[in-house]
């Protein structure tokens, strides 16, 4: 009877430890919150999380919740999450970490000795979260569609920058934005003749993966400022047209690398005969993703 007596006590003790370590419940009530790897608002952030979700917590540190997760190798870690975007949805309120939790005798036999916990990986390096915002500066070689465009001017560089922003899972909204211009002459009289564009393209872009690489294609609509002027005159008039991309974003913490494909059709009517003022962008850009 006495060994029975302390096997079911051992059972009660372990259920009782177990339901300790997710004593309360809270729901996000942001659009997006950040859990830490520490209760410091400068710490790496190891998981970003979404609206309504809910989390187990172990117990409130100060102005922070210590939460209960699982890696990728099923190890159980603690992380924390602010009070300031959380609410308390069950179990109670947490106990501040100052307030010892009572211990059974049994506790000390029955617990299993602590296991190493290993690090948390980076944010950047966390597979499965994607990224909120990308902005990159960058860089490229246009080729116009355009035949008598093509004659006169040729390709050139292009120079521009892109913003990237998060709407749904890998769907983003991209605003692209640049410069080209170009010296050349008339075809008939020789003259000097010079352009420049100002092309902008807003795309719904959808990328396949999240991680370290993210490629994926896009489509929107496309308008551009034409500026010429030569002997005949000045020109100075808007396109419009659609644009659609292919590419691939290369990320590691805060960085990232962007290589993109870009077609442009760009319909203007200068002067007597109309032009197409699209063509194809091959461009790299740098900069930030968060």
């Amino acid at each position: 009877m006495k060994r029975i007596s302390l096997f079911v006590a051992g059972i009660i003790v372990a259920v009782i430890g177990l339901h300790a370590q997710a004593a309360i419940m809270v729901k996000v009530k942001v659009q997006v919150a950040n859990i830490r790897v520490e209760p410091d608002m400068n710490s790496a952030i190891v998981k970003r999380v979404d609206l309504g979700t809910q989390l187990g917590a172990r117990q409130k540190v100060g102005d922070w919740f210590e939460l209960i997760l699982t890696d990728e190798r099923g190890a159980t870690i603690s992380a924390y999450i602010h009070s300031s975007v959380v609410d308390v949805v069950g179990a109670g309120e947490a106990k501040p970490e100052e307030q010892p939790r009572p211990q059974t005798k049994q506790q000390p036999v029955l617990q299993p000795a602590a296991q190493p916990t290993p690090p948390p990986a980076p944010a950047a390096e966390v597979k499965g979260i994607w990224p909120s915002i990308m902005i990159f500066g960058r860089y490229g070689s246009f080729s116009p569609s355009d035949e008598t465009f093509k004659t006169i001017y040729g390709s050139g560089s292009v120079y521009g920058g892109e913003f990237r922003l998060r709407i749904a899972s890998g769907f983003f909204v991209s605003l692209d934005g640049g410069a080209y211009k170009k010296t050349g002459a008339l075809t008939l009289t020789q003259e000097e003749t010079t352009m420049t564009l100002f092309p902008i393209d807003a795309m719904v872009v959808f990328h396949f993966l999240s991680g370290s690489i993210l490629p994926y294609v896009g489509a929107g609509g496309a308008v551009c400022k034409y500026k010429e002027e030569n002997v005949l005159g000045k020109v100075d008039k808007w396109g419009f047209g659609f644009a659609v991309c292919g590419g691939a974003t290369a990320r590691w913490r805060l960085l990232g690398i962007d290589a993109r494909v870009k077609y442009t059709s760009i319909k203007i009517k200068p002067l007597e005969v109309e032009a197409d003022l699209g063509g194809l962008t091959l461009s790299i850009g740098a900069g930030v993703v968060f």
